[in-house]
């Protein structure tokens, strides 16, 4: 039984990577799929599109950039970590 669910897990991997590769191909070439490369978005839907993507990033990253300049400032220019096991990620992680 697990040499089977092995076999059928590398079958669908295997099927799932050659379906995304072949939809590339036409993706880039223009063949059979519905949305080329030459049909893409408008540029005012792309500047849209990284706005919404971008506004969340902006919102995580700026308090983490504060508390880090104020950890820097209140310890008299020292090192701002004793170690670095108590080091935490300093912007955009999904804590």
């Amino acid at each position: 039984m697990l040499r089977f669910t092995a076999f059928l897990f590398g079958a669908v991997a295997y099927l799932t990577f050659l379906v995304t590769i072949l939809y590339a191909i036409g993706f880039v070439s223009g063949l059979v799929v519905p949305k080329t490369i030459d049909t893409g978005a408008t540029v005012a839907a792309s500047v849209e599109a990284l706005a919404i993507n971008l506004a969340p990033d902006v919102a995580v990253c700026r308090p983490a950039q504060r508390d880090g300049a104020q950890a820097s400032s209140s310890n008299g220019g020292r090192s701002l970590f004793r170690n670095r096991s108590s080091a935490a990620p300093m912007c955009c992680s999904p804590a």
